[in-house]
C-alpha cells in the first residue's frame, strides 16, 4: 500500500464526508493519524471535509490540496504557542465576565490569548479565499449556542431542532473562520465575523453547540449525507483525572457556556464510521508539546482508525493484519526507546511509517 496519492473530490456521487471533532491539540494530531490510516488503506474519495476546534486545522489544509505528509510535517514542527499573543490577564477576563456576560448566561467577552499571529500564519500557508481542492466547512457558535456554519458559499445559522438559514452570502475570511472555531471562551478572544450589512457577529468555539464535540448531524442536514457516508473522528473529553477536575472547576468559575455541553448525538450515529482515539500523550492545550509526544498522539489516531475500519468491515484480512503488524512494531519501538534521547521516537516512527508506505 502507498500513501503518495492525494485525496480526490467525490463530486461524482461516491465518497465520504469526513468530520473531525474538537479537542484542541489532541484532536488536531489524532485527526492526522486518522487521515494517514484512511489514505493508506485507499479511502481517498471525499465529498466534504470539515471539523471544529483543533480538528478543523488539518482538515482545512487537506481541503486546500496539501498532501497528508505535508500536513504531518507542519503539525509536528509547529510550536502553536509561538503563534499566540497575550490578551487580558485571567483576573480581568473574569472580572469583566462577572460584571456582565456571566449574569446573562453568555460566554466571556474577553480572553487571555489573541490569535492574530495564528490567523496571519494560516493566511501565509493557505492564501486568500476558501479551499478549492475539497468541499470544506467549519463551524463556530453564537452567543446563544446556535451553530454558525462557515463555508465557501457564505455563513449559515442553525438552532437546535431547526434547519440551516443563510445569514450572509459573503464568503467568510478563511483564517478568521479557523480562529473562530478554536475560540475557547475565556482562553481566546472571541472572533467578529463580518456580515452583509457591515455589522459583525461575535462567535466562539464550535464545540459549544448542543452537539458538543461531534457535530455529525451538520453534514446530514447541510450536505444531505447518508449515515453510511460519514466518517467521524472524536477524541472525547480529557481522560486524565487532573484535566477532568480542572474542566469542572473552570465550568463552576466561568459558567456553563464556557465548556462543551454533554452533547446530543445524531440518531443515526450507529450507522456511521465513528473513530474514537484515546489520546493520553498530549493534552488539549499543550501547544508546545515535543515531537515525540505529538507522534504518540498521531499514532493513537492511526490505531483507533485501524480498529474502527476493521469493526466496520471496511478492511480485508490482509489489510488488517498489515495494520496490526505496523502497530505492533510501533508499540515495541516506543518501549525500546522510552529512555532514549529526545527525538529518537520521532525519527524511529518516521522510518517505520516510511518502510510501510504510510508516508
Amino acid at each position: 500500500m502507498s500513501n503518495n496519492e492525494a485525496p480526490r473530490s467525490g463530486n461524482d456521487g461516491a465518497g465520504f464526508h469526513i468530520v473531525a471533532g474538537s479537542g484542541g491539540c489532541r484532536a488536531m494530531l489524532a485527526t492526522i493519524g486518522m487521515l494517514l490510516a484512511l489514505f493508506w488503506f485507499g479511502i481517498r474519495k471525499i465529498k466534504s471535509a470539515g471539523g471544529i476546534s483543533g480538528g478543523a486545522i488539518p482538515m482545512v489544509f487537506l481541503s486546500a490540496g496539501f498532501d497528508v505528509r505535508q500536513i504531518l510535517k507542519l503539525a509536528v514542527e509547529l510550536d502553536f504557542q509561538s503563534l499566540l499573543d497575550f490578551g487580558e490577564k485571567i483576573a480581568w477576563v473574569l472580572i469583566d465576565h462577572y460584571s456582565g456576560t456571566r449574569r446573562k448566561g453568555d460566554p466571556p467577552a474577553k480572553g487571555t490569548f489573541k490569535m492574530n499571529r495564528f490567523e496571519s500564519w494560516l493566511h501565509e500557508k493557505l492564501g486568500e479565499g476558501w479551499p478549492k481542492h475539497l468541499e470544506y466547512w467549519t463551524m463556530a457558535t453564537d452567543v446563544r449556542g446556535a451553530q454558525i456554519l462557515l463555508t465557501g458559499g457564505g455563513v449559515f445559522r442553525r438552532e437546535e431542532g431547526g434547519q440551516f438559514v443563510r445569514i450572509t452570502s459573503v464568503q467568510p475570511p478563511l483564517g478568521k473562520s479557523i480562529c473562530a472555531t478554536c475560540t475557547v471562551p475565556g482562553v481566546f478572544m472571541p472572533v467578529d465575523l463580518p456580515l452583509d450589512d457591515g455589522s459583525s457577529l461575535k462567535v466562539w468555539d464550535g464545540a459549544l453547540s448542543w452537539e458538543s464535540m461531534r457535530p455529525a448531524s451538520l453534514v446530514e442536514e447541510f450536505y444531505n449525507a447518508s449515515p453510511g457516508e460519514i466518517i467521524l473522528c472524536d477524541v472525547g473529553v480529557e481522560l486524565n483525572r487532573f484535566d477532568r477536575y480542572a474542566n469542572h472547576i473552570w465550568k463552576l468559575i466561568c459558567g456553563g457556556r464556557c465548556v462543551p455541553p454533554r452533547g446530543k448525538r445524531s440518531v443515526n450515529e450507529d450507522k456511521m464510521l465513528v473513530i474514537q482515539p484515546a489520546v493520553m500523550s498530549v493534552r488539549t492545550f499543550e501547544f508546545a508539546a515535543h515531537s515525540d509526544k505529538k507522534w504518540l498522539a498521531i499514532m493513537e489516531g492511526f490505531a483507533a482508525t485501524v480498529d474502527a475500519l476493521n469493526k466496520g468491515y471496511r478492511l480485508t484480512d490482509a489489510q488488517y493484519l498489515e495494520g496490526r503488524a505496523l502497530l505492533d512494531e510501533f508499540n515495541q519501538l516506543v518501549r525500546d526507546y522510552k529512555d532514549a534521547a529526545p527525538g529518537t521516537v520521532s525519527k524511529k516512527t518516521e522510518y517505520l511509517l516510511t518502510a510501510y508506505g504510510v508516508i
